[in-house]
């Protein structure tokens, strides 16, 4: 009976040996698999004799084959869709057929006919959808052909940070209201001459310049002189006309004889009409002439003359009638491309109107910026014109040329998928041809209680067991995994270490065999006895 056990005892160590160089060709065999993880195999000895209080075994048993779900190194590919986990988690599968959810480490994922993600058997990669920018837990298929396009969105809101020169003049606020004459006229003068012209510069309502000569004729009137003041680009009211009389000088009647004449003195003046049309705008320029004086040296022209030349914001020349400007490109609803500007115009210390115009058309009402001694911003932070909202916060007015720093806005053109790309919290965005991004989806990933519980079914796939527990699919798992994207995961196998468990599990097996040998000699001696 002993003989018979030691001969059990021997094919307990073939069997369990036979079947541990199946596991290590198996691992050997999937050197290459993408994601695959190596299995070991535990014995256990196998005890049922007690002689004389002694214990006898009866082999070895194959206890468990387990899987090592230790981490893979990862391989560069050229596809944005292979992925690999850094982490103990799993992807989640789909069979198209059952619907049944199947788990695996092999990431080698492309987009079907159908433009659904999945493995190159066709099982369907799971994710969550996106809400607001991020997971929203809703699990998936991951379907190209929602995310394919994006529509136009329409321009509500801007930002812009710029600086505002601090030592910018003023913007005037309107064009030249009148023009002041000062000096005298010689009384000498005979009568019908004119004297040479006197130059000044008046403004248009949109502030440009334009020349004006004021000219005086001496009436036949005594103490009277005609004028008229030729603008040069008026077309309506130029020259503006006019006569100017002045009050004689009365010399001191009780006293010597008047040797110093002094000069006569403005009496009063006529001006028919002051409206005159600039640019195609009317405007009202007054002459004054109230601080002149007539003399009767020489007649040599000593008058001058100044404008109070003011310039208004006008829409149709915002550049000439504001202190600085930035352009950016907006969106209507249709996605059709807009230009709007922002005109800062300064109308006192410390203190700027902001103008806004789309496409040549002014935007709403302006909005009045202060800022406090040091260039910082006091007023409100936020300008709004029409359905636009702009955020200012970051512009200042500091004593430097006015710059704008930076600027941007929230609408754009619709776009069609340019590029795809998987970031480390599994997030699938989406680069489009109007050169947005968006997140379009989460690859989802399943946790288990044990790993080593899961059950293999062929081509890298995994399915949960009691032992393994529920999969836990939810997108904190990507809090302690990482995806990698461009990348596979490579088998666990190390292949120096296999052959070495190859050689010591033949050796094993050889001398178990010789177990089996050695009883079976001792069988034929034991037969042998009775010849």
């Amino acid at each position: 009976m002993s003989i018979t056990s030691a001969m059990q005892t021997g094919v307990s160590g073939l069997m369990t040996n036979g079947e541990a160089l199946s596991v290590i060709g198996n691992n050997l065999a999937n050197v290459n698999t993408i994601g695959f993880k190596q299995g070991r195999t535990l014995f256990a000895d196998m005890l049922s004799t007690n002689i004389n209080r002694g214990q006898i075994g009866r082999g070895s048993q194959l206890q468990a084959v387990q899987n090592i779900f230790s981490q893979g190194s990862l391989e560069n590919t050229g596809s944005s869709t292979d992925l690999a986990i850094q982490g103990d988690a799993m992807f989640v599968l789909q069979d198209p057929a059952s619907s049944a959810h199947y788990y695996s480490r092999a990431g080698a994922f492309s987009f079907d006919k159908d433009n659904i993600l999945t493995n190159p058997e066709g099982y369907r990669v799971l994710g969550f959808g996106i809400t607001n920018g991020v997971s929203n837990g809703i699990l998936g298929t991951i379907d190209r052909s929602q995310f394919a396009t994006i529509p136009a969105r329409a321009t509500t809101a801007a930002n812009v940070v710029a600086n505002l020169d601090a030592t910018a003049a003023a913007t005037p606020a309107a064009g030249t209201t009148q023009a002041t004459v000062t000096g005298n006229l010689p009384n000498g003068t005979a009568v019908g001459a004119s004297l040479t012209p006197i130059p000044t510069t008046v403004t248009d309502s949109f502030g440009t310049a334009h020349t004006a000569n004021l000219t005086f004729t001496k009436n036949a009137t005594a103490d009277t002189w005609d004028w008229s003041m030729a603008i040069n680009g008026a077309t309506v009211g130029s020259p503006v006309t006019g006569t100017v009389v002045f009050t004689p000088y009365t010399p001191y009647s009780a006293g010597p004889p008047v040797v110093t004449e002094v000069p006569s003195t403005y009496s009063s003046m006529t001006q028919p009409s002051n409206a005159v049309t600039m640019n195609g705008v009317s405007q009202n320029i007054d002459v004054a002439l109230s601080a002149m004086t007539q003399n009767g040296g020489s007649a040599t022209n000593t008058a001058a003359a100044t404008a109070d030349g003011t310039i208004a914001f006008d829409p149709a020349n915002p550049i000439t009638s504001s202190r600085f400007s930035t352009t950016m490109a907006t969106y209507d609803p249709l996605g059709n491309a807009q230009t709007t500007s922002l005109y800062y115009s300064k109308t006192g210390d410390n203190t700027w109107n902001v103008y806004a115009m789309r496409d040549g058309a002014q935007l709403g009402s302006p909005t009045t910026v202060t800022f406090d001694s040091t260039g910082v911003l006091s007023s409100s932070n936020n300008l709004t014109f029409g359905n636009y909202n702009v955020d200012i916060s970051g512009t200042t007015q500091y004593a430097s040329n006015s710059i704008v720093t930076s600027q941007n806005q929230n609408g754009y053109a619709s776009g069609n998928m340019a590029k795809i790309s998987v970031d480390e919290k599994g997030y699938v965005n989406v680069l489009y041809t109007n050169s947005q991004t968006q997140k379009v989806a989460q690859v989802a990933l399943a946790k288990f209680a044990s790993l080593t519980g899961l059950d293999k079914v062929g081509g890298s796939l995994y399915s949960e067991t009691v032992a393994s527990g529920a999969a836990v699919v939810d997108p904190s798992n990507l809090s302690s995994n990482k995806v990698a994207a461009n990348s596979l995961e490579q088998s666990n196998v190390d292949m120096a270490d296999q052959l070495v468990k190859m050689i010591t599990t033949q050796r094993a097996y050889t001398a178990s065999s010789k177990t089996i040998t050695a009883a079976d000699q001792l069988m034929q001696d034991t037969l042998n006895i009775i010849r």
